[in-house]
């Protein structure tokens, strides 16, 4: 299972990963990316640690740790192609049957809090006087 590695400083190295992950797999591989953006260069690695099961304690138990004084954030790691991108081009014409991203309750809650009735209005001050 590959692992998600995120949060990385521009310091650290494949054998900085390696001591991280100590224990949790001999044969494991580790690669550190960079991915330059807009805003900046992100630093992010790639961990590869079989059974799965191992893999999946490694998340649970090293998720939100510090190396080198950064918090790191663990996660399956899913690659971003053209067919499983909702950022793809011509993506609304595409068929998706994976899990949405969203929470719907968490949009429907925003919509209910940014739709209320106003207090006090000008216009109803106005009409009570008689204008």
């Amino acid at each position: 299972m590959e692992i998600f590695v995120g949060n990385l400083s521009s310091q650290v190295t494949d054998k900085d990963l390696q001591r991280f992950f100590k224990g949790y797999d001999k044969q494991a591989s580790f690669k550190v990316m960079k991915l330059i953006c807009n805003h900046g260069t992100l630093h992010y690695g790639v961990a590869e640690i079989e059974p799965e099961k191992l893999a999946l304690k490694a998340i649970r138990k090293l998720n939100h740790k510090s190396l080198e004084g950064r918090h790191i954030i663990l996660r399956e790691f899913q690659y971003r192609a053209g067919n499983n991108d909702r950022r793809a081009m011509n993506w609304r014409t595409m068929p998706w049957n994976q899990l949405e991203r969203r929470m719907l309750e968490r949009r429907k809650k925003y919509q209910v809090n940014s739709q209320h009735d106003p207090v006090f209005s000008a216009y109803d001050n106005l009409a009570s006087k008689g204008f």
